[in-house]
């Protein structure tokens, strides 16, 4: 596997003021909306109320008091979140486009690591900044990294921004899925970690929708278009399982109420039912490798049977578990 090894100096180009990440994020709201009203109907679900607001806005009761929120108000039909939390997934979702692209192009022409220049610094420096919103206000934009735009004016813009709201659209029908199922923020610990079990099978569900990966297909072949779709709603949903295991990671472990992230993220993508070929596992190992264990030793050997990209997945999926699990577990 790719291993990206290299050490931060001083920025070659100067981070971008800012004011605030309410303005940074702004311009993509009418997208936002429209996406969550569009994945409602495709869900066939009664509507619920998406509110934006700013850090502190919804901190009351035991509402969230985090400056990244994503949450459900079951009293109030609402699904809420944060211009920061916005920012954050961007910057993770960002991150995870150019590691994975970087890693991608690397493996095929033979390199076992990944050479220190200012684009690769760029995406770590992403994933650090991504994790430090969730405590943290930003008042500098990372060099290197795109402002959102809903038109962008390169090829990789945009995908960060495709990938960025198909991974918005996991969250957030995570969290319209609490009050779907009939979830309350009053249930006990035990009950709230099951509930996050259902959520998850619930959003993985409805974006998976009737999408299969070839049974048939030989490893290495060209997917179909319908495995390619299943593809990319999968890395969607694995940027938006790893941005929560960010903040887990960011906070020192895994919440007390929410199950640990390395079982919700295998049993996301049991619901997906990639192939051990697949692409997007490819690129969600190679990110998590990139963010916690930079210098590991991911060589899973030569054995074409063995080393697979869903076998290199579990393998970073243990990292996550190890990094994250509770002293004891």
């Amino acid at each position: 596997m790719i291993k990206v090894s290299f050490h931060f100096g001083r920025p070659v180009k100067p981070n971008i003021p800012i004011k605030n990440l309410t303005i940074v994020m702004k311009p993509l709201e009418a997208q936002i909306r429209k996406m969550f009203l569009e994945s409602q109907l495709k869900a066939d679900v009664s509507v619920v109320e998406l509110v934006i607001g700013e850090p502190g806005q919804f901190a009351s009761g035991n509402l969230n008091v985090a400056r990244t929120v994503f949450e459900a108000v079951p009293s109030l039909q609402q699904v809420r979140v944060t211009w920061d939390g916005l920012a954050s997934l961007w910057l993770a979702t960002f991150a995870v486009l150019r590691l994975g692209s970087r890693s991608f192009h690397a493996r095929r022409n033979g390199q076992s690591s990944l050479p220190e220049d200012d684009d690769l610094k760029a995406a770590i420096k992403a994933i650090e900044i991504s994790q430090l919103l969730t405590k943290t206000e930003l008042r500098e934009w990372p060099a290197g990294v795109p402002f959102p735009t809903p038109t962008p004016a390169t090829d990789e813009e945009d995908q960060v921004r495709r990938l960025f709201l198909g991974s918005l659209d996991f969250i957030l029908s995570h969290e319209r899925a609490h009050l779907f199922l009939g979830h309350q923020a009053t249930d006990t610990v035990d009950i709230m970690k099951a509930n996050e079990f259902a959520a998850d099978k619930q959003a993985a569900v409805w974006l998976k929708g009737m999408r299969q990966a070839d049974p048939n297909r030989s490893a290495g072949a060209t997917p179909t278009s319908e495995e390619l779709e299943l593809e990319g709603w999968a890395l969607r949903a694995g940027i938006a399982l790893i941005w929560i295991a960010l903040f887990e990671h960011h906070n020192g472990q895994s919440s007390s109420d929410h199950p640990e992230i390395s079982t919700r993220f295998d049993k996301v993508l049991q619901i997906f039912g990639l192939s051990d070929d697949s692409g997007a596992s490819e690129i969600l190992s190679d990110t998590i490798k990139a963010w916690l264990d930079r210098l590991g030793d991911w060589d899973l050997g030569k054995d074409p049977a063995k080393a697979t990209a869903r076998a290199a997945l579990d393998e970073a999926v243990w990292i996550l578990h190890s990094r994250l699990a509770p002293t004891g577990s």
